[in-house]
């Protein structure tokens, strides 16, 4: 085979690796997104016609040597319809604000940017530095076999660090403590009592203002204040200052919980696509962590999950550019950051397991009822395969060409959110929307439909009510259920069905999956249909 279209000529293995899955996928001539293909999608402005595009990459994905750059247009990193110029400007705007970005991080901790990675904590939970940093013990299984818990940034330490002899290499001791916003901080010392509490923060303010002129006496009732300024005027100036204090509180709580959760990003980060050599070099490694740590702190309602590297790593192999790699990872984030948030009575992604419950039950009720009345119909057993896009599944670069299919598929929520509202009016349903959307689409409106994946055409054509909220990965899971449908069916316990889904790693092919995840999605939205329209029938009835 001629390497420039072998995928694992792209994505080195390590000699000694015992992990690697085998590669299916092959760039294939005339299927697969060439460079010439991709080149003659552009028009003398600039502009992409993805409509070209989307028919090549679903029918055989993106060859390795464009790969990144057709992922920025999928993932909406620029619009199709921008010009060159247009998205030279934005790539330098963009880089701009990682760097600033990355550049605050490293005024809180300067592991960051530093070329480390760190996996011991630095602080404890009250902000104040770790003196004898202990040695910790990893769960190596728990990360291999996929059990993963959500580690966000309100979470407790996850205390391992790697034993195995293929990371050894890729532990890095930390250097001096940086104490910048802990030492002094009241914030991380706080009593719990309310006078306390103020007492704190009068202190604070006769500290860092020392203009007011205001000194603080305690007696029995409370706090007396003595000023050179009239009664007025000194209050609207402590309470400016409460005001500005409480922030700092605000803020130094945040860089806390920050940095406490950088050492679970290191112990991820060390273990994530170690079979490939690219990940020998510990500058691969550093910039995958600083990319994540930079994630964590600009969105702190998600901080860090376990789960996040395998999805940032990609982005990290295909774009030397590090900024470039943030960016298609925050991309993809937005499409799936609810999928990780956690409180303490729910995980994200059990919204989109619910919708695979939902599809399996609608297009396969005898199948949902076996593995409900094995007590799995909460189908946490897929947690993995939706939370990872299939990571643990496929090989690296299969996983990489799955994707791309799936963003594919999916392209241009955008566009049916402008064309949605006149070509559906909401009293039709069924048949009478199908005709509708036909007759409706015409001309310059019907070519535009075409811009789109062809999953999101499906739902013009078939769909109905909410259908388009459950993302196609959840359809993808559906279609390995139903391609594992007589093992599944044949399984005596829970244990016995997640044994069939751990065997199937390596063994599935990406483009059958979703062959049979858009087969599903068409008998799902067909069966929506005639809910809807037994139930208007009924409703005229009576």
């Amino acid at each position: 085979m001629d390497r420039m279209n072998d995928p694992d000529y792209y994505y080195k293995l390590r000699l000694d690796s015992t992990e690697a899955i085998a590669t299916r996928f092959r760039p294939k001539v005339g299927r697969t997104l060439s460079e010439k293909r991709w080149r003659d999608a552009f028009d003398q402005n600039g502009c992409v016609d993805m409509s070209k595009v989307l028919i090549r990459i679903q029918k055989g994905g993106v060859h390795p040597l464009i790969r990144g750059e057709v992922w920025e247009f999928l993932l909406g990193c620029f619009n199709p319809n921008s010009s060159n110029a247009e998205r030279a400007a934005l790539r330098k705007s963009r880089r701009q604000q990682y760097f600033k970005m990355k550049s605050e991080c490293q005024t809180m901790d300067s592991a960051v940017g530093s070329g480390e990675v760190l996996i011991l904590p630095r602080i404890n939970e009250d902000g104040s530095p770790v003196e004898n940093e202990p040695q910790r013990e990893i769960d190596e299984e728990n990360h291999l076999n996929g059990n993963m818990e959500p580690v966000g940034m309100d979470s407790g330490s996850f205390h391992t660090e790697p034993q195995d002899e293929n990371i050894s290499d890729f532990v890095y001791s930390a250097k001096q403590v940086h104490t910048d916003y802990m030492v002094h901080n009241p914030a991380a010392k706080r009593h719990s009592t309310d006078h306390e509490e103020s007492v704190q923060s009068q202190e604070r303010i006769a500290a860092v203002n020392g203009e007011l002129a205001v000194g603080y006496e305690e007696d029995s009732g409370g706090m007396i204040e003595t000023a050179t300024m009239d009664d007025g005027e000194l209050l609207d100036a402590l309470q400016a200052k409460r005001r500005e204090v409480n922030a700092m509180f605000v803020q130094d709580k945040k860089v806390i919980q920050w940095r406490l959760v950088l050492h679970q990003v290191g112990l991820d980060v060390v273990r994530t696509d170690r079979a490939l050599q690219f990940y020998e070099k510990p500058e691969h490694l550093a910039k995958l962590w600083d990319i994540l740590a930079v994630y964590a702190w600009i969105d702190p309602d998600i901080g860090y999950c376990q789960g996040m590297s395998d999805l940032c790593s990609p982005m990290v192999v295909l774009f030397s550019n590090e900024a470039d790699a943030f960016w298609c990872f925050e991309r993809l984030m937005n499409r799936l950051r609810e999928n990780f948030r956690c409180t303490e009575h729910s995980v994200g992604v059990q919204k989109q397991l619910a919708n695979l419950g939902s599809v399996i039950h609608a297009v396969d009720p005898k199948l949902h009822q076996h593995l409900d009345d094995l007590g799995g119909g909460n189908y946490i057993f897929a947690f993995r395969m939706v939370m990872v896009l299939f990571r643990r599944e496929f090989s690296f670069a299969d996983s990489l060409y799955l994707w791309e299919m799936i963003w594919a598929l999916e392209y241009g929520p955008q566009l049916i959110s402008s064309l949605k509202e006149p070509v559906i009016p909401e009293q039709h349903g069924g048949g009478g929307l199908r005709q509708e959307i036909k007759s409706a689409l015409t001309g310059k409106r019907r070519k535009a439909l075409y811009q789109l994946g062809k999953f999101q055409r499906q739902i013009f054509k078939y769909g109905f009510s909410n259908a388009h909220n459950i993302p196609f990965v959840v359809f993808c899971a559906a279609g390995i259920f139903e391609l594992q449908r007589a093992r599944l069916q044949e399984a005596p316990g829970i244990d016995d069905i997640v044994k069939v889904l751990n065997d199937i790693t390596g063994k599935l092919d990406a483009k059958k999956a979703c062959k049979e995840a858009l087969k599903i999605h068409k008998k799902y939205l067909l069966k929506a249909n005639k809910t809807v329209e037994e139930y208007m029938m009924d409703f005229a009835l009576h």
